[in-house]
């Protein structure tokens, strides 16, 4: 007899499972929770082909929470402007974090832990990355494990240069810092700054076709272009030693007048 009640009572349970469980009585306002496909569904289900699923069926907040003692996370859907976000509009999705003090992102292949990955292009073995994207924009915003960042591209060379911008940067302000003091032009204007005379740079100029101490734009090419921070230091170098070419020149000519006053 207990055989058979037995039984009988893993057949209710396997059909009751093999359904799902309602949360009310109402059949109005029915919940579903668990189906037998493996299925979890919250609300309404508006999707088969979801495993999981929380929908409401109307233009109500909807938010999921993973939380304890310490905070929580929550993703929501903004019924109107100003929801989860301040800055939320109607239908925006949300993730925000709550009582907590950082939301981290982490990416597997820790290259500390295995130095030997290698990361020398983006398609690497120990590449990994976070991507912002569209059904169009591919590469919209990518952060790769080694700490560099594209935009509009997930493609950059192996160089010390941390950001790549396709198709350039709009900015109202850049800081560039320097070392130290050593390292900007004002070495023009020491004593035993080698200046050199006019006609050696006009020799110069005639067989390289480029001033002293400034690449050509070959060499810009062949280097994949130019540090602009580096550039700015020769230019200004180069502002520096006209300065001082004219200083010279305003003596010779004050001379000359001098000597023409003289002489009359």
């Amino acid at each position: 007899m207990k055989k058979y009640f037995s039984l009988f009572i893993l057949m209710v349970m396997n059909f009751v499972f093999a359904q799902y469980f309602q949360t009310t009585t109402n059949t109005a306002n029915i919940n579903q929770n668990l189906t037998h496909q493996g299925r979890i569904v919250l609300g309404y289900d508006f999707d088969s082909g979801n495993q999981f699923q929380v929908y409401k069926n109307s233009a109500t907040a909807v938010n999921v929470a993973i939380g304890n003692t310490m905070g929580r996370i929550e993703m929501g859907l903004a019924p109107s402007s100003g929801w989860f976000s301040n800055w939320a509009n109607q239908g925006d999705g949300v993730i925000r974090l709550l009582r907590g003090k950082n939301l981290n992102f982490h990416m597997p292949n820790n290259n500390m832990i295995d130095p030997a990955s290698d990361t020398s292009t983006p398609t690497s073995s120990g590449i990994t990355r976070i991507r912002f994207s569209d059904i169009a924009n591919k590469n919209s915003l990518v952060i790769f494990n080694t700490g560099k960042v594209t935009i509009g591209t997930e493609l950059y060379d192996n160089s010390d240069y941390r950001l790549f911008v396709k198709d350039g940067i709009k900015t109202e302000k850049i800081m560039v810092e320097m070392a130290s003091a050593n390292g900007w032009a004002d070495y023009v204007f020491q004593e035993d700054y080698n200046l050199l005379p006019l006609h050696e740079v006009e020799n110069f100029i005639e067989r390289n076709k480029h001033l002293p101490n400034i690449p050509s734009a070959e060499e810009i090419v062949n280097n994949g272009g130019f540090e602009l921070k580096e550039m700015n230091v020769k230019l200004l170098e180069k502002i520096e030693e006209l300065t001082l070419y004219i200083i010279e020149q305003n003596k010779r000519i004050e001379a000359l007048e001098a000597q023409s006053k003289v002489s009359k």
